[in-house]
C-alpha cells in the first residue's frame, strides 16, 4: 500500500495567502509614494475591536472588527454590522492597539442602512476607562482623488515586528500592526472600490479606515461582493460613509 503522508511535504498556512499578500501590497506602494507615507505614519494607530458573543446554549465566540480613533481620542470607529445580533448577546467588548494594550468599550451609537443612496455602516464606541491614543486620523472632510489606502486585521491577522503575518489576538503584549489593500475608486460611484493589491478582506476588516492620498478619513469599509465587466467577474468592496455630523454632536455635549 503506498504511503500517503509525506514528511517532506510543506503545509500552506492561511497566514502564508496573507504573507504573499501583503508582498503584493508592498510592491503596489512603490509606485504610489503618498499611500506608503500614509502606511508608515498613520498603520501604528490602528485598533482592533474584539466581541464576545454568547449564543442561547451559553457558547462563546469571539468576533474581530477593526477601528480607529477620532474626535481627539475621544471616542473608536468601526462597523455597526458586527453589531447586529439575533442568536445571541454581547457579554465583553474591547478594543487592543497594535502595542497590545487592551481597552473596555461601550456603545454610543450604531447605525445601519444599505438600502438608501449611500451606505452607511458605522458605530461610534467610546473607551470606558480614559485613555491616551497613540495617534489620531486627521479629519479632513474633503476628499482627495486618486487610490486610497485601506488598513485593518482581516481574519485577526497583523503583522509582527518582524513583518510576519501572526494572529494579533492570539499574542500579548507585541506589537501587531494592520494589514494593508490599495483600491481603486470607481468614478459614478464614489463609495464603491476596487481592489490593485493586499489582503483578501475576510471579516476582522469591517470598519478598517479608507484613507486618500492626502490621509483625509473618507470612509469604513463595510462589504464585498462581486461584479461582471467586459474583463469578466471581480470583486468590490463598499465603504460606509463616516457620521462626522453625529461625531460633531457628540463631541459638542
Amino acid at each position: 500500500m503506498p504511503e500517503v503522508f509525506d514528511e517532506n511535504t510543506v503545509v500552506i498556512e492561511f497566514s502564508d495567502l496573507y504573507q504573499a499578500g501583503q508582498l503584493q501590497f508592498e510592491k503596489g506602494l512603490q509606485e504610489h509614494p503618498q499611500l506608503r507615507r500614509i502606511w508608515q505614519d498613520y498603520r501604528s494607530q490602528l485598533l482592533l475591536v474584539m466581541l464576545t458573543l454568547e449564543d442561547e446554549d451559553g457558547e462563546l465566540e469571539r468576533v474581530q472588527q477593526t477601528g480607529v480613533f477620532v474626535s481627539d481620542g475621544q471616542y473608536i470607529l468601526t462597523a455597526a454590522h458586527g453589531f447586529l445580533l439575533e442568536d445571541c448577546q454581547l457579554i465583553d467588548l474591547k478594543a487592543r492597539t497594535v502595542s497590545g494594550v487592551e481597552l473596555p468599550l461601550d456603545v454610543v451609537r450604531l447605525y445601519y442602512d444599505k438600502e438608501g443612496w449611500k451606505v452607511d455602516d458605522w458605530a461610534i464606541l467610546r473607551p470606558s476607562v480614559f485613555t491616551t491614543p497613540e495617534g489620531v486620523f486627521p479629519e479632513n472632510k474633503k476628499s482627495g482623488g486618486g487610490p486610497v489606502l485601506i488598513m485593518g486585521f482581516p481574519g485577526g491577522l497583523g503583522l509582527n515586528e518582524q513583518g510576519i503575518v501572526e494572529r494579533a489576538n492570539e499574542l500579548g503584549l507585541e506589537t501587531v500592526m494592520p494589514l494593508g489593500i490599495i483600491c481603486d475608486r470607481i468614478l459614478m460611484k464614489p463609495q464603491t472600490l476596487r481592489p490593485i493589491a493586499g489582503a483578501i478582506p475576510i471579516r476582522g476588516i469591517s470598519g478598517a479606515p479608507v484613507l486618500d492620498q492626502n490621509g483625509g478619513l473618507i470612509g469604513l469599509f463595510s462589504s464585498v461582493s462581486r461584479t461582471n465587466s467586459s474583463g469578466g467577474w471581480g470583486y468590490i468592496f463598499g465603504m460606509s460613509d463616516i457620521p462626522w455630523k453625529t461625531l460633531d454632536s457628540l463631541s459638542k455635549n
